[in-house]
């Protein structure tokens, strides 16, 4: 006996109520996470190491494109690279605030890298002023010498306050057990 394909009343009812009934469950909200097309990724606060380790990554991005505009021979390459290295420079300067607020007391560290870090964005400048004008041995010898070395001063700043991070936060963790052994002791 032959199987009969056609399509009939009966199945186009079904179809009906098995979508409805999705659509419905979907509107309730047991079924919207499978429905939903993107889900943000929780928001896990920023450490004091994870802001020292963008900081540095941006820093090191933004002088890497800063040697290539020194070099850059055609000036409309100039406009893309400049407005890349501002958001990068905003970027470190709003991790830099994050940061400020694990330092409630005066942290040579911080401020050390901090300072640094706007000295930086003075040679920064010029060296851009220098760059619009065209590509010039004095914007070329001062990204490679003093930025490149200003650089290098505020990833070792960076490093010596990740290093007082870590050893405050060890600090913590070793009074925080030590007070949790006391309390299992008392009881």
């Amino acid at each position: 006996m032959p199987i009969d394909r056609r399509w009939t009343k009966a199945h186009t009812v079904v179809s009906i109520a098995l979508l409805s009934s999705l659509l419905l469950l979907s509107m309730i909200g047991k079924w919207g996470p499978w429905f939903a097309q993107e889900t943000p990724a929780p928001h896990r606060p920023a450490t004091a190491g994870n802001l020292v380790l963008s900081i540095d990554s941006n820093l090191i991005r933004a002088q890497v494109i800063m040697e290539n505009l020194v070099f850059a021979e055609d000036l409309s390459e100039l406009a893309p690279q400049v407005k890349t290295v501002d958001l990068l420079t905003e970027e470190i300067t709003r991790d830099f605030q994050a940061m400020a607020e694990f330092f409630t007391g005066d942290n040579p560290q911080f401020n050390r890298a901090q300072d640094l870090f706007r000295e930086w964005k003075a040679i920064r400048d010029q060296v851009i002023k220098l760059s619009a004008a065209g590509p010039t041995i004095r914007a070329q010898k001062m990204v490679l010498g003093q930025s490149a070395a200003h650089v290098q001063k505020i990833r070792d700043a960076l490093v010596k306050l990740e290093r007082f991070t870590k050893k405050r936060g060890e600090e913590f963790d070793s009074k925080a057990y030590h007070t949790y052994q006391e309390e299992q002791k008392s009881r």
